[in-house]
């Protein structure tokens, strides 16, 4: 009996990690003009963000460290608001902000130490950065943005994420937050052949 439930256990094990790994390249699949790091990068990243989300806060700073001692990493940013509408507005404005250009400065700006919590705070803030504010605004409920964001949304439940961040490097998933060693030691597991 405990042979054939160790078998069992194996058989479910394999096909969990097949499942994953044709989920994974699902996720592949998918264009997604954001993204932080070297736009051809060999290693790609890909995380699922609540910008109301602490972790994923002190998870940018790591990813920033890891863009200076790696030049061959590109994070692709998905849109996770688990936290609130407050989170799926920050979520509109920032596919929005992909729309004109501007993902990277808006993206930044929300995870920086600057940053305010009221949205009409939040929009003076960008437009001090350049941000055209009136097409962002106009953009937030394009229908452009809501098929993004309902598609992030399909890309999280396929993985069954409800929380963030979320990771996925190579083949693994990883959820939650994780120091800046342990992250270097899974890309180098995974993409050997680009150390």
């Amino acid at each position: 009996m405990r042979n054939y439930q160790l078998e069992q256990s194996d058989i479910e094990i394999s096909e969990s990690e097949k499942q994953n790994k044709e989920l994974i390249n699902q996720l592949k699949l998918f264009q997604n003009n954001m993204f932080l790091g070297f736009n051809n990068s060999n290693k790609v990243i890909y995380e699922f963000v609540d910008y109301n989300c602490g972790y994923c806060q002190k998870l940018h700073k790591v990813l920033i460290e890891l863009f200076n001692k790696d030049t061959d990493v590109r994070v692709e940013i998905l849109q996770l608001p688990v936290l609130g509408k407050s989170s799926i507005d920050l979520s509109k404005m920032v596919i929005a902000s992909s729309l004109s250009g501007d993902f990277e400065k808006v993206h930044n700006y929300l995870y920086s130490s600057k940053r305010r919590y009221d949205n009409a705070e939040v929009f003076a803030d960008l437009f001090l950065m350049d941000i055209d504010i009136k097409l962002l605004k106009e953009n937030m409920n394009s229908p452009e943005v809501i098929s993004t964001l309902n598609r992030h949304k399909e890309l999280s439940d396929m993985f069954k994420f409800n929380g963030t961040p979320a990771l996925i490097i190579g083949g693994q998933i990883i959820p939650g937050y994780i120091e800046l060693s342990k992250l270097m030691e899974i890309l180098l597991e995974e993409f050997p052949d680009n150390a």
